[in-house]
Formats: structure tokens, C-alpha cells, sequence
């Protein structure tokens, strides 16, 4: 199973290096001749026969504006694609917001048009440790990602450090994110 991932910054497709956030450079790539991510997306999923994408919006993560239109234009481009993602996500509300704020921009298509969107809770951000169970209780599949540098967990607060030792809490799917070998 591959999972292909897409990193959205400053409105391009990036180059991801070891999670140093500062260095990120547009992607290129063969697949498409530009970084722009409604161009890159679909060639990515198509070149690993993939169902699912991982979007990292790195400008939500980081707290610095968001990509909700392009996330709105990816889910009407690829309908039959599962998107998990990634956007520093602190809590169930603030899922729950942009969720709603992707589902406007996307008002043209219908509900069973677009990509099912399942919410990625990462240690790094998370601060609510409800938050997994109300996604998942609002009928999402819901991620966590524990994010690790240096072999530490990166924490937000000690609610997802608790995450860590508790796999009681986790939801079904859990990704181990070492953000240094990204």
C-alpha cells in the first residue's frame, strides 16, 4: 500500500527536507510541469495507482493562512480519492471549522462527488485528546499522527503525550511521523 503525500506551502506543492520547514523548495517533478498542487495531485495519485492522498497544509500547521480553495478544487478533481489531512489541527472545533470551510468553497458538487476527507490529528499540534473521539463519533475516520524528531516525541501539550503511551485511545489508523527523516 502506498500512500502518496502532497505538502502545500505558500500555494505550491513542496519538496519536504527532513522537517526543516524553513528549506522547503517547490517540488520537481516528472510528473507534472509545475508545482502547483491541482496539477501535481492527480498525476501523483495516478503514477501510485493510489485511493488515498496525504495532504500536509504546512501553512495551516504553521499557523500562517491556509489552502482551503485548493483543497476544495482537489476533492471535486478527484472524487474516487480518500484525502488525509494534515493542517496543525489543535482540536475537534478547529477540524470541524475548516472541514466546513472546505465544504463551502466546495459548494458546486455534490457531497458523493468529492474526495471523503478524514482529519489527521498530529502530536505536534493537537491539544484537545477528545478531539479523536468526537471526529470519530461525527462519523470521520480520524488519524493520529505521533510526530517524533531526534527519536522524541513532538508534543503540544501533555494530553498528546499521553496519546503516545495510551494506544487504548487511539483511533484505528496511526501513522508514526518522524518528522526528521521526511
Amino acid at each position: 500500500l502506498v500512500i502518496p503525500v502532497l505538502d502545500l506551502l505558500d500555494g505550491q506543492a513542496v519538496h519536504a527536507v527532513r522537517g526543516r520547514r524553513d528549506d522547503y523548495r517547490p517540488i520537481r517533478s516528472l510528473l507534472a510541469a509545475t508545482s502547483e498542487p491541482l496539477a501535481l495531485a492527480p498525476a501523483l495519485v495516478a503514477a501510485s495507482a493510489a485511493r488515498t492522498l496525504y495532504i500536509a497544509d504546512l501553512d495551516a500547521i504553521l499557523a500562517r493562512g491556509d489552502h482551503v480553495r485548493t483543497l476544495a478544487a482537489l476533492r471535486a478533481a478527484m472524487p474516487n480519492v480518500e484525502i488525509w489531512l494534515d493542517a496543525g489541527f489543535a482540536d475537534y472545533a478547529s477540524m470541524r471549522a475548516m472541514f466546513a470551510r472546505i465544504d463551502e468553497a466546495d459548494g458546486s458538487s455534490e457531497p458523493a462527488q468529492r474526495a471523503r476527507l478524514a482529519p489527521v490529528f498530529g502530536t505536534e499540534s493537537l491539544r484537545e485528546s477528545t478531539a479523536l473521539a468526537a471526529a470519530l463519533a461525527d462519523g470521520l475516520a480520524p488519524i493520529l499522527s505521533l510526530d517524533y524528531r531526534a527519536g522524541k516525541l513532538v508534543a503540544a501539550t501533555a494530553c498528546a503525550s499521553e496519546l503516545e503511551r495510551n494506544a487504548l485511545c487511539w483511533p484505528a489508523r496511526v501513522i508514526a511521523m518522524t518528522l526528521d527523516q521526511v
